[in-house]
């Protein structure tokens, strides 16, 4: 798994509802920012994190480590999954982690759709927080600027792919998107395979500006659109007849965990 060498903590944090929910004296308080900082925690803010491993960081006893944990599961702060041992840090994509650019947002999709994350809904929940999370940032970005065509792609990428991993990803996204960031519905919109040619010209520029690729009929991967060319001879200054740009994999769906995974790497 990407673990992560440092955490970003919003001083306001203190102000959460959810953790001035907890008793001022609380270990639960400890605990949730042991797990927020700890050699475990990685870049999807879901990983796999036992009570022993919680109480090896935080030097509580496994018995308050365990309380802990359920307070902190009740008030909302994470979820976890006693079967599998994983653990997700709710709102790492609002308050810790958010990607703020196509490179970084770049690794975290590598993250998602490459480490061994349980097939759950927990971990759905935790794809579509970062990408409604990232959709936020992305409204503070300079919508004409090549680097937010590339990072709208990038949230295609991973919302194509990850659907195929978790199938009840688009309505765990439209829950996520009407709990706590309405404003993003329509940019998500243009991420949704059935959205159609998905122009991102209202996004990040004018009509005829940058767009993000069509997808393939099967979901997997993208393909671009059939352009004609008209040539002109360089004798005569006549033109040819037009030809067709033949449709060539796009180098993202050679390489897409999917693909990979058909050839077998």
């Amino acid at each position: 798994m990407s673990k992560v060498s440092f955490t970003m903590v919003k001083s306001d944090i203190h102000n959460d509802p959810r953790i001035r929910s907890l008793p001022k004296n609380d270990i639960a308080r400890l605990a949730y920012f042991v797990m927020t900082t700890s050699p475990s925690t990685t870049y999807t803010g879901c990983f796999f994190y036992p009570i022993e491993h919680l109480c090896s960081h935080s030097g509580i006893d496994r018995e308050i480590a365990t309380s802990s944990m359920e307070r902190l599961v009740g008030v909302g702060l994470v979820e976890y999954d006693h079967q599998t041992e994983f653990v997700r840090l709710v709102g790492w994509f609002y308050k810790f982690f958010v990607p703020g650019n196509a490179d970084h947002l770049s690794k975290v999709v590598k993250s998602f759709l490459r480490d061994p994350l349980p097939r759950n809904a927990m971990s759905a929940r935790a794809v579509s927080e970062f990408v409604v999370g990232s959709l936020v940032k992305a409204k503070s970005f300079d919508r004409n600027k090549p680097h937010t065509a590339n990072y709208y792609a990038h949230l295609q990428t991973c919302v194509t792919d990850a659907e195929i991993l978790y199938p009840d990803l688009l309505a765990e996204i439209r829950s996520e998107i009407a709990l706590n960031a309405p404003e993003v519905r329509e940019d998500f919109a243009i991420l949704h395979p059935e959205s159609g040619g998905l122009k991102l010209d209202k996004c990040i520029g004018e009509h005829g500006g940058p767009t993000v690729q069509t997808p393939s009929p099967d979901h997997v991967g993208t393909v671009p659109t059939q352009k004609k060319e008209n040539k002109k001879d360089k004798n005569t200054g006549a033109h040819l007849p037009a030809t067709v740009t033949p449709l060539r994999p796009l180098a993202s769906t050679l390489n897409s965990e999917i693909a990979r995974e058909a050839r077998g790497q």
